[in-house]
């Protein structure tokens, strides 16, 4: 994935004349990546733009598994699988059946 970000930087430096290197393509198009499209120029082309919306898409994507892995790696802390099972066996099927 790194990769193909880096190979979207080659066309978005030769299209947009507002970016006059790669580097300067690079930290914008990290900063649309890590900042869900806010790039720090507007693109003037429609390719400009379509590989912008592409760089956006694989950030949400890389925010979704990084918050993905972090929910499942607290999930499974000793601590809170110990405070799940507390309340699963707090609750008594038959107490459950006369409330209703």
């Amino acid at each position: 994935m790194f990769l193909f970000i880096l190979l979207l930087i080659i066309p978005l430096t030769l299209i947009e004349d507002k970016l006059t290197s790669y580097t300067e393509a690079f930290i914008y198009t990290l900063t649309a990546l890590i900042f869900f499209g806010r790039a720090g120029f507007e693109p003037e082309s429609i390719v400009g733009h379509v590989i912008i919306v592409i760089v956006t898409v694989i950030g949400v994507i890389i925010h979704g598994l990084i918050l993905s892995k972090a929910i499942d790696y607290v999930t499974h802390l000793p601590v809170v699988r110990k405070l799940k099972n507390h309340y699963r066996n707090k609750k008594d099927p038959k107490n459950l059946r006369k409330g209703s």
